[in-house]
């Protein structure tokens, strides 16, 4: 299969973590602060060639699934002598939903009434990344009997549209010098502007979102099985149009959706190349895109943001903040999570991922 050009430099490292001793590891802040937090090796591969998903997940790799309940969530799959993750999620596969997986909390696991129906079956890697600028890139195939589900089938939510990530940058749940140790419990990340303001009298609980994410859409106006692939950049907040509510600007400030039409066709590979610079600065953090080995510059038409490729000219800079900063001051790193996270969906769906590239860009 075609590995990505622009970060295929030098050997590269399978599935390894730096070691590295945590000194005084009680004593704070050094539990928090990136530097003793462990990373990955780089550069690093996964093309899932002698990969062993008995042994691997949950090492470099954690998966979050329903643990196979309304069928198989996972697996490899090999396609011309080349070895390929398989992902597949069924209505109410709501895995890391709280109490929503509880039968007596939930009754049938009504996913429509009690969890918002957020199915998910995805891949986790964490590289660990808080300054500097990177290469990170993969490639995705959805089948040929991939049918996308525009609008909510149940009566219910008969009407409202799908959505369907096939990936995205999430902010930590916990330290990842924790998270890796199993001497110690894993102590969750506090963010900084997770908190409850009052908004010219309303009471207002701020939550961050994913800073980036890829979601497939359909265009609704050809009947072909094309998709588009909708790119959400951009630290922010719940509620984040009450910008004079916010308390972190540079959340603000920054945060756009791009698209890239008929980008994605069932049973054909897409390559992504996205290179990265992490900050918590909205006028610092960019991200650049590369779709099947090819530059895509920002183009705006009847308002709406899209990606589009032009050959001599190279990627635009999709600019704004995309870190959090966490309640000691500290920015803390994103994980990676490819696979499926949908909502107001039906029907199984299966993707499969190959070649996750991670380098430094030098």
């Amino acid at each position: 299969m075609h590995i990505l050009p622009l970060i295929l430099l030098g050997s590269f490292l399978f599935g390894q973590y730096e070691s590295q001793a945590i000194v005084k590891f009680n004593d704070l802040p050094s539990l928090y602060d990136p530097v003793y937090q462990p990373s990955l090796t780089l550069p690093y591969l996964e093309s899932f060639t002698g990969f062993n998903k008995e042994k691997d997940f949950n090492q470099i790799f954690g998966i979050e699934y329903f643990e196979n309940k309304h069928g198989i969530n996972y697996w490899l799959e090999t396609f011309e002598d080349n070895t390929a993750l398989g992902l597949r999620v069924f209505p109410k596969d709501v895995a890391s939903m709280a109490n929503c997986t509880s039968i007596n909390n939930c009754p049938d696991l009504d996913t429509l009434r009690c969890c918002s129906s957020r199915d998910r079956c995805e891949a986790k890697v964490y590289p660990h990344h808080t300054t500097g600028t990177f290469y990170y890139g993969w490639k995705f195939m959805i089948p040929d009997n991939f049918v996308f589900q525009k609008e909510g089938r149940d009566s219910i939510n008969y009407g409202k549209k799908t959505r369907h990530f096939i990936a995205q940058w999430h902010q930590a749940y916990v330290y990842e010098s924790t998270r890796r140790n199993p001497n110690y419990r894993s102590t969750r990340v506090e963010w900084k502007y997770n908190q409850t303001v009052d908004c010219n009298g309303r009471e207002l609980n701020l939550k961050g979102k994913p800073p980036i994410t890829f979601n497939l859409m359909h265009d609704d106006t050809d009947n072909d099985h094309r998709l588009d692939l909708v790119i959400s950049y951009g630290t922010q907040y719940n509620f984040h149009w009450l910008e004079n509510c916010i308390p972190d600007i540079n959340s603000v400030k920054g945060g756009r959706q791009y698209r890239l039409e008929n980008i994605v066709e069932p049973g054909k590979w897409v390559s992504i190349l996205t290179e990265i610079n992490w900050s918590t600065e909205f006028d610092v953090g960019y991200m650049r895109v590369w779709i099947n080995d090819q530059p895509y510059q920002i183009h705006m038409k009847d308002g709406v943001r899209y990606l589009t490729n032009n050959n001599k000219l190279p990627p635009s800079k999709l600019k704004g903040a995309n870190l959090y900063i966490d309640s000691h001051g500290y920015e803390q790193p994103n994980y990676l999570k490819l696979g499926h996270y949908r909502s107001n969906m039906a029907v199984p769906h299966t993707i499969f991922i190959d070649d996750i590239q991670i380098r430094v860009k030098s």
